[in-house]
């Protein structure tokens, strides 16, 4: 609080005027307001104006000038301002660049100029003015046009905006979240399920020809090549020397014939192509007798 009641600086035995105000807070936006008296304080205005929707946060004068910039809470700017039982224009507060009169130099204003020039100059042209009549040419300092420096026209005499959204909390990427392991019974239960279409795809698959495996359709059946003949069953590599005795002298059983329903099938297609060329001939004696 104290830095902002600083009026007056002095360096090297040279005192100088200045005017201190604080930074507006995060997530907030500035107007001004012109007409006001220099009589009237910045906080005798903050106590008396009064915007419906709106939280004013500061005010303070710009310069020594006649204009009011108040911070709003938030993005927005309002169009008007109740003080002293009127309501003033209120417009979006845009930083320039400061440009002094009297030395013609950028960076500071005219009414606190550290070298005001002992001979005045133009305005307009920047040249030492003379008691004779001079050739006013306009020449801009920021973008070289026919035109007061920083004047109202100039397309460079704005600042960029100061961005006031506070800043994330950590700058450093954040890692990707992995995904949760799934719990035991979520993979005892997909275990299971996979077990499950593996054997029903087994299923599906039918017999296999000359298969001795116990998993064939073929497996466990008299006569078969996973049965003796005297009804015992044995597993391969697992023989006994009676078994293979029993073995010695038997004719190999040879590979199952088709089943019934194969030959069922094979019937139904024939029956079906000879409809389909019964059908066929119909089609082409009428199309005949039309003719």
């Amino acid at each position: 609080m104290a830095l902002g009641q600083i009026t007056k600086i002095t360096v090297h035995a040279a005192t100088y005027d200045t005017t201190s105000y604080g930074i507006a807070p995060d997530n907030s936006c500035k107007g001004v307001v012109s007409g006001i008296g220099h009589e009237i304080t910045p906080d005798d205005f903050l106590t008396e104006v009064e915007v419906p929707g709106y939280e004013v946060l500061t005010c303070r004068r710009l310069g020594n000038s006649g204009a009011m910039v108040l911070t709003f809470c938030g993005k927005r700017v309002p169009f008007f301002v109740n003080a002293y039982g009127q309501a003033l224009r209120c417009y979006l507060y845009k930083r320039t660049i400061p440009h002094c009169r009297k030395c013609n130099k950028i960076g500071h204003r005219e009414d606190v100029c550290p070298q005001p020039p002992d001979t005045p100059k133009c305005r307009v042209c920047r040249d030492s003015l003379s008691p004779n009549n001079h050739e006013c040419l306009p020449s801009c300092m920021l973008c070289g046009g026919d035109h007061p420096t920083a004047a109202k026209p100039c397309p460079k005499r704005l600042l960029p905006p100061v961005d006031r959204r506070k800043p994330p909390r950590s700058a450093t990427p954040t890692k990707k979240a992995q995904s949760p392991s799934p719990s035991p019974g979520r993979q005892s239960s997909a275990s299971g399920s996979a077990a499950r279409r593996r054997s029903h795809s087994r299923d599906k698959s039918g017999p296999k020809r000359g298969n001795s495996s116990s998993r064939s359709g073929f497996a466990g059946q008299p006569g078969s090549q996973g049965w003796h003949t005297d009804g015992t069953t044995h597993h391969h590599g697992q023989q006994s020397g009676s078994h293979k005795k029993a073995q010695t002298g038997v004719p190999p059983i040879p590979n199952p014939t088709p089943s019934s329903w194969e030959s069922a099938l094979l019937s139904l297609r024939r029956q079906e192509q000879q409809q389909l060329v019964q059908r066929a001939r119909r089609v082409a004696q009428g199309n005949g007798a039309l003719d």
